[in-house]
């Protein structure tokens, strides 16, 4: 897939951080555009600058001959991470005078995915009126409202549920936990009475899981239950967990 994450001006830099760290290059092509007050906002709230990952390309804003910037050749879906107002406003009016405006441009009128994730607050009418015509156009908007189902104990976990539901939207759940609020969604509409949500990790030769027991009709969850083995004994571990 070919992804496009764009950076505005916003406070929220470690959101797009987040994103990239969990998007492989290996695996997608990568491309990324920043405003000329992301530059400002990263060296603020990002004391050790963007980090990319490897493989990933950076344009110019003024960069028109970007691949991306004609119908012919457009990205597979573009996140706007975090989003100011201005930059949403002139997309849902079509302004078009630099490349990251440009992308957004061309990946609605392509019909490709286009993710916003705006942090403002309040919001104006005038904020409401510019989200309205861009869901008219096809456009997700994803604020940045974190979730706090999984009881986050760091920043970087708080923004990771946010992480989270755009990665869900892009259609990208690996090397990631689907957020609480997606497990949940599909299990009510599976008409489960609960389920079992839980992460693990591995040195490559030992594995230890945690879960945890959803109670979908009360939404609650119980406290979580750990176990440990060798990777040989994977299923016998999540086996353990589940009873």
């Amino acid at each position: 897939m070919k992804i496009l994450v764009a950076i505005t001006g916003a406070s929220g830099a470690l959101y797009a951080q987040r994103l990239l760290d969990n998007l492989d290059p290996r695996q997608h092509e990568l491309h990324v555009v920043m405003s000329h007050y992301a530059q400002q906002v990263i060296a603020e709230e990002l004391p050790g600058g963007l980090r990319l990952p490897d493989g990933a390309k950076s344009y110019n804003l003024k960069s028109m001959n970007a691949p991306f910037a004609s119908g012919s050749n457009p990205p597979d879906a573009m996140v706007v991470i975090p989003c100011t107002m201005g930059t949403m406003g002139r997309i849902a009016h079509g302004y078009s005078e630099d490349v990251l405006l440009r992308a957004a441009d061309v990946v609605l009128k392509e019909k490709r995915k286009l993710i916003l994730v705006p942090r403002e607050t309040p919001l104006s009418l005038v904020h409401v009126r510019n989200m309205e015509l861009l869901l008219l156009a096809g456009a997700t908007i994803l604020p940045a409202n974190p979730g706090f189902y999984s009881k986050p104990k760091t920043v970087q976990e708080v923004v990771d549920t946010v992480v989270a539901r755009v990665l869900d939207h892009l259609g990208l759940p690996e090397g990631f936990q689907p957020s609480r609020a997606s497990s949940l969604k599909l299990a009510q509409t599976l008409d489960a009475d609960s389920i079992i949500v839980g992460s693990f990790i591995t040195d490559g030769s030992s594995i230890q899981a945690e879960a945890q027991l959803v109670d979908v009709p009360h939404l609650t969850m119980s406290a979580p239950v750990t176990a440990r083995g060798e990777m040989h004994d994977m299923i016998s571990v999540f086996n353990s967990l589940a009873w």
